[in-house]
């Protein structure tokens, strides 16, 4: 069933990165405004309204409409009335706004298909219609004005959360069934599905990058971590509430960077270790790098810490990068369950095109509502197959690594002293030189989450106009016996330090590379057999007067 209609004087808009579109005079700070917005959604992905200074984000929208779901999902005609304030929080400096601006969420992009009949705002009680083809664009946007005739169809309007992509019910169970890499040795699973029926707590924990943070969707708890525990839960324990989530997702982050934050994140956050967890790094951890091993290290320390801890890897999607096929051998080295969220994707019988229709990426790598919601149904789909097999004889964790080259065997981290239960950081020699400060904004993921709460700082230059007065500049100072050696700092709003080891300067950190508070990654040593070493960390010449933060220290031996 479908009708088409026509529409005069309307702006549609396909494949948009944003647009303003002036207001009828500039407001001050403080000043109130009511902006309304009439239109047609005819695709997945919607917009945020905000008041801004040319396109300088100046407040926070007062109401969002996300047609890519969240609690406001619509597809059809839509009518927004949106109350703001000039509020400016970016920039200190601009105290007035002149246009409003129309952009795509976090991690979205572009708007799809979007008709726009009508932006009026009111101002002091009175109303004014905005002229819709004087908006300005950015991007390449593809765009009419004038008479605009469209077709919508009964078919797309439908319950995501039940009948994801619409397409066909027999391509969508085969993308279920092929997403099914291997159930592995089933007994620690078996335990967790016995337990929550019996209503007894079940520690569940997400680690892994910003898809189990729970970018793309409009709200980060319509992602695919929060959402299969809604299902978990409804399915196996209806009515209650003994699934204890700890979500652990974390923008831009591999395997490694997930070891280093498993004692805080997964561990201390809880106070003790998960009964089930989800290892989701595929598409952050590029293949053949120390991520492979850091994934394998994640899985013997779960195992290790709780020997009836369930193990899930979890595959994401993503056009450019997959290192799946590097860790199912790891994973089935460990008898561990691993879903492919990618080949669930490949077997979509050419229904959809991932790289064009945003209906599955709202981007080039994170899922819309749709995407998380398959990825839940798939993590279902293997909880609901091992529920009905036979179970498994338990098995031991495997003596040797899969991967034997300079493995992450004892992993440690090191911590500063004011670190709870802080023991002195046994076979380390180390002083902290002017990385006295502790930094309490590293970076924050979209739930309460603090990624490296344990972190050394060394503090910048206060007054830039008395740079007579010379720096410290100690160098931080390591003295231990290591094979690999891992480093986390901060990549926003610091200097360039230089890694000195055993008198070398090996390598530099650039404390400004990145623009959203995220945190940078690198690694020293990559050796077989752990030897003694002197390892410094100082600031580079030039910048011994900014500020610098190392965020985590890790090695094994």
């Amino acid at each position: 069933m479908s009708n088409t209609k026509s529409l005069s004087k309307a702006l549609y808009i396909h494949n948009a990165d944003g647009f303003t579109i002036s207001l009828p005079r500039k407001l001050s700070r403080g000043e109130n405004i009511t902006i309304k917005v009439c239109g047609v959604n005819l695709s997945y992905t919607g917009f945020q309204v905000y008041l801004s200074s040319g396109q300088i984000q100046m407040s926070t929208p007062k109401y969002t409409e996300f047609m890519a779901g969240g609690d406001t999902f619509k597809y059809g005609d839509f009518n927004i009335e949106i109350k703001a304030t000039v509020k400016n929080f970016i920039d200190q400096n601009l105290e007035s706004a002149d246009n409003i601006t129309f952009l795509m969420p976090k991690y979205s992009l572009t708007m799809m298909e979007v008709i726009f009949t009508e932006i009026a705002v009111v101002i002091d009680g009175n109303e004014t219609k905005l002229d819709l083809s004087q908006a300005s664009f950015w991007g390449d946007p593809k765009k009419e004005y004038g008479d605009i005739t469209y077709t919508k169809t009964d078919e797309k309007n439908y319950d995501i959360y039940s009948r994801p992509f619409n397409v066909k019910d027999e391509t969508y169970a085969r993308m279920i069934s092929e997403s099914l890499v291997s159930k592995g040795n089933n007994w620690r699973m078996k335990k967790v599905i016995e337990k929550i029926r019996k209503g007894e707590e079940v520690y569940y924990s997400s680690l892994g990058g910003s898809i189990t943070e729970g970018g793309g969707p409009a709200s980060f708890r319509d992602g695919y971590a929060y959402q299969f525990h809604k299902k978990l839960q409804a399915k196996y324990n209806p009515g209650g509430n003994n699934i204890l989530m700890n979500p652990c997702g974390l923008g831009g982050t591999g395997s490694a960077e997930g070891l280093m934050r498993y004692p805080q994140n997964v561990i201390e956050r809880v106070g003790r270790a998960p009964d089930l967890l989800i290892i989701e790094f595929a598409v952050n951890d590029e293949a053949g790098t120390e991520n492979i091993r850091g994934f394998e290290q994640l899985i013997r320390t779960a195992l290790s810490q709780n020997p009836e801890c369930a193990v899930i890897g979890l595959y994401s999607a993503a056009p450019y990068v997959n290192s799946q096929v590097e860790k199912i051998p790891v994973g089935e080295h460990y008898g561990i369950q691993q879903v492919s969220i990618q080949n669930a994707v490949d077997n979509n019988n050419n229904e959809f095109d991932t790289g064009t229709d945003s209906v599955f990426y709202v981007d080039y790598v994170h899922p819309s509502t749709m995407g998380h919601t398959i990825m839940a149904d798939c993590l279902m789909n293997l909880i609901d197959s091992i529920d009905s097999d036979k179970e498994d004889i338990p098995s031991e964790i495997p003596a040797d690594y899969k991967i034997t080259d300079s493995s992450f065997c004892n992993f440690k981290q090191i911590l500063p002293a004011y670190a709870p239960g802080f023991d002195g950081n046994p076979g380390v020699k180390f002083h902290a030189g002017s990385f006295t400060d502790r930094d309490f904004e590293p970076q924050h993921p979209a739930n309460d989450l603090i990624s490296y709460p344990y972190n050394w700082m060394k503090p910048g230059r206060q007054r830039e106009d008395i740079k007579d007065i010379p720096v410290e500049n100690e160098a931080m100072r390591l003295e231990l016996t290591c094979k690999n050696l891992l480093i986390i700092y901060k990549g926003t709003g610091c200097g360039t330090a230089e890694v000195i080891i055993d008198g070398v300067v090996t390598d530099t950190l650039n404390g400004n590379k990145e623009g959203w508070n995220t945190s940078n990654f690198k690694s020293f040593i990559k050796e077989n057999i752990a030897r003694p070493h002197v390892i410094e960390i100082r600031m580079a010449n030039g910048d011994e007067g900014k500020a610098f933060t190392i965020e985590a220290i890790g090695y094994s031996d």
